[in-house]
């Protein structure tokens, strides 16, 4: 059984609507099916949920010649091997999307041919068996949220890119069974905030502000990981044009076997890990002057190792307790 319902017309699978304050509503009970929503104008909603395998749900709003503004899109999809992608252009839009089931793919991308921010992405993902799920959000602009949830997961991915000023990432894989997931965020431009939070096994968490060419201050990246065999890496890049980057990383892991990797260049920087547990690894790499490095590890088996290169009035603090 196929349901299609919308608010102002009634179409199969697809619609085109160029109004103000529009709205839709679609739902579908059925397998290798699709929904096609194009929306322009301000004010627009779009809702689409579907139960069955190998669907797909497209909703645009917006578009090269047309603003997308206070615009939300709801996504929910339940069951295997489905796909759901979302665009909103300029500002003060939101994007929710909802999947339960392995192998799910979900999209997002606002802000990316026109001028605006303080728009929202929302991701949530259940997937508790061998497959996974994959998550891609691409903000560009000032003031954005984006946030990844995948819970249960196992062989998940999550990316989430962002170029713009004050902008907010937050990647969490959580849930009773977690196991080989990957959080990847990517950031250009300054006073960004980049979070990170993973449980279970042989997890791996990257970030990554700025490069060579669009340098970062005032950035901050904060990733906390529980569980064993882990992996965290973080890397802040300026450009070397500001006296004072002010750049901060922090870095949290609960448990055995797990590995912290942290590089920075620029000035007055800081980086602190902290690790709890047995046979843990810290790194840090910095390039610059006036930076500070501390690694705090408590337990049996840990290593530190920390460079400081082409800079003066640096700090190094590295604390271990435990033992025999």
């Amino acid at each position: 059984m196929k349901k299609v319902i919308f608010s102002l017309a009634t179409l199969l699978n697809a619609t085109f609507i160029i109004a103000q304050s529009n709205s839709s509503t679609v739902i579908q009970e059925s397998s290798s099916s699709s929904i096609n929503i194009t929306q322009v104008g301000s004010g627009n909603s779009s809702d689409s949920f579907q139960v069955g395998r190998s669907n797909q749900a497209i909703i645009i709003q917006g578009s090269d010649t047309h603003s997308s503004i206070n615009g939300t899109v709801t996504q929910r999809q339940v069951d295997v091997m489905n796909d759901v992608f979302a665009q909103q252009e300029q500002q003060g839009n939101t994007i929710s999307q909802i999947q339960e089931g392995r192998n799910n793919v979900a999209s997002v991308t606002q802000n990316l041919d026109s001028s605006g921010g303080s728009n929202i992405a929302i991701q949530e993902q259940e997937s508790s068996e061998f497959g996974g799920a994959s998550a891609i959000s691409i903000q560009n602009g000032s003031d954005n949220i984006s946030r990844s949830i995948q819970s249960d997961s196992r062989r998940s991915k999550v990316t989430i890119e962002q170029a713009g000023v004050r902008n907010l990432s937050e990647q969490l894989q959580a849930g009773t069974v977690n196991l080989g997931n990957q959080a990847k965020g990517i950031q250009f431009g300054s006073d960004n905030v980049l979070l990170q939070t993973q449980d279970g096994q042989f997890n791996d968490a990257i970030s990554n502000q700025g490069n060579s060419l669009l340098g970062i201050n005032g950035s901050t990246v904060r990733q906390e990981q529980i569980g064993e065999f882990n992996s965290a890496s973080a890397e802040q890049l300026s450009d070397n044009t500001s006296d004072m980057d002010t750049n901060i990383i922090v870095q949290k892991q609960n448990g055995y076997g797990n590995m912290a990797v942290s590089i920075q260049n620029g000035t007055e920087n800081s980086i602190d890990i902290i690790q709890d547990g047995m046979d843990n690894s810290a790194e840090v790499t910095q390039f610059g002057s006036k930076s500070s490095a501390t690694i705090n590890q408590k337990g049996d088996n840990h290593s530190s190792v920390i460079h400081q290169e082409f800079g003066f009035k640096s700090t190094v603090i590295i604390n271990q307790s435990g033992g025999f």
